[in-house]
């Protein structure tokens, strides 16, 4: 039978693991860096970047024109 206490912490653990970005780890949950997985949600977050800054470009000589 698991106590509130224990439930408590275990809830803790589980958003810090995994659900909490950390800046000393690029801004990645320390399970997505431990699965080896960081490098490929970083690679996805430039591209979407990229795409951003691409069609704010767009919009931005559209409206100027």
């Amino acid at each position: 039978m698991t106590t509130d206490l224990e439930r408590e912490v275990g809830a803790f653990i589980d958003h810090y693991s995994h659900h909490r970005y950390h800046e000393r780890l690029n801004n990645l949950t320390p399970t997505s860096i431990y699965h080896g997985s960081g490098h490929i949600i970083l690679l996805k977050r430039k591209r979407i970047m990229r795409e951003t800054i691409q069609k704010r470009r767009l919009i931005h000589h559209v409206n100027a024109a």
